[in-house]
């Protein structure tokens, strides 16, 4: 499993290029979203936003954002993934307005390539995969990220975007976040391999397993992928481990054992994140 940042905020990989003002964007942008969050949340509990599904603890999805192109390439995104939204250029305006169920909620596919999010789970994958097969056979140096969650693994459109991108290999990056619950069903009743990313395997696929809860690796997993696509050799699925830490909806009954949460907790991106920087004098308080 790709790691560079581990849990206890020392580097166990080669830091990512990035300049020191891009490590404080990221993460600024892990902060912003994570309070935006637990506001929505808030705002679904008092009545005033008719649903809402949080994401906290899987923050560090903001860097798969940050390592495309923002102005060449594509998102094809599921409902909790506000923070790749936002850094691949979508407005805090459009994603309040989009959650708050505004008619005009100003969702800008053509300037942003930020396709509109479903609601239907895995639909997605097959619209990102035949994006990526556009961006192959015009030669446009493009790729396209899609982006699911580990119950969407088991729908047929997956299978059918992966069988898809692995035949034709497609400038594709496939984005698993696996938080190991889908809605109430825990991984092991989902699928009898030990990892999503041994699935890749047998669609002819590049796979990268990643500490989801770690936003160097996940940067340096989505650029590995995106080159590894520009260079012609197809489609990488990227399993992002990580967690949740709330239930599928914000008032919904929660059936995870309480020493699971535990743990997990100890794995929080965003301290993880900034004991590092501080460490590296380039944040104080």
């Amino acid at each position: 499993m790709l790691q560079i940042l581990n849990e206890k905020s020392e580097l166990v990989g080669e830091r990512p290029d990035m300049t020191d003002e891009q490590l404080l964007d990221m993460y600024k942008g892990m902060v912003l979203i994570r309070n935006l969050d637990r506001k929505f949340a808030n705002l679904n509990l008092q009545g005033r936003m008719a649903s809402y599904y949080k994401m906290e603890g899987q923050d560090a999805q903001f860097a798969a954002g940050m390592a495309l192109d923002t102005q060449k390439d594509w998102l094809v995104p599921a409902y909790r993934d506000m923070g790749i939204w936002h850094a691949k250029g979508l407005s805090l305006d459009t994603i309040c307005r989009f959650w708050l169920g505004a008619q005009d909620y100003r969702w800008d596919t053509a300037n942003t390539r930020v396709c509109p999010t479903t609601a239907t789970i895995g639909t997605q994958m097959p619209h990102g995969t035949g994006i990526g097969y556009t961006c192959k056979i015009e030669n446009r140096g493009e790729v396209c990220l899609t982006v699911c969650g580990d119950g969407a693994t088991s729908t047929p459109d997956f299978a059918a975007a992966l069988n898809f991108a692995g035949v034709w290999k497609t400038n594709t990056i496939i984005l698993v976040q696996n938080n190991l619950w889908a809605e109430e069903t825990p991984f092991s009743q989902q699928t009898a391999t030990e990892s999503l990313s041994d699935r890749a395997k047998g669609y002819g696929l590049n796979a990268i397993e990643v500490d989801g809860m770690d936003p160097f690796a996940v940067y340096a997993a989505v650029r590995e992928a995106r080159q590894h696509a520009l260079d012609g050799n197809g489609a990488t699925l990227i399993e992002m481990k990580t967690y949740r830490y709330s239930p599928h909806m914000v008032s919904a009954f929660d059936p995870r054992p309480q020493e699971e949460q535990d743990y997990w907790l100890d794995r929080d991106p965003l301290p993880r994140f900034e004991i590092f920087l501080r460490n590296e004098g380039l944040l104080d308080d």
